[in-house]
């Protein structure tokens, strides 16, 4: 498969999820932190499955500290996107949500 056919999956992936998190957060885990900690711990789960299958890096300091910067703001992203989704329907989120792309062009320049 191509990268286009990748990023379709993705696309088609992501609006699946963000359906499902608005779901969740409305009717069962109603406060975003216990969202982010139940999806948290799937996944780890998953990378302690991708680590065992894959094996574990050798990661000299700095690539570790960027990783590790890399999770936490994805972290810091999905607690953010979790409250959102909390208060405002899914279909107001995800086209703001979905700058992303256009935040990383800015910085990138």
């Amino acid at each position: 498969m191509d990268w286009i056919t990748y990023s379709l999956i993705v696309a088609v992936a992501t609006a699946a999820a963000s359906i499902i998190d608005k779901m969740v957060l409305s009717k069962w885990i109603t406060k975003p932190s216990g969202s982010f900690f139940v999806f948290g711990v799937i996944e780890a789960l998953s990378g302690v499955v991708a680590l065992l299958v894959l094996g574990v890096p050798h990661l000299s300091p700095l690539p570790l500290i960027a990783a590790l910067a890399s999770g936490a703001a994805f972290a810091a992203s999905s607690l953010c996107y979790f409250e959102a989704v909390k208060v405002e329907e899914v279909t107001r989120v995800v086209p703001i949500f979905s700058l992303a792309p256009l935040v990383v062009a800015v910085i990138a320049a």
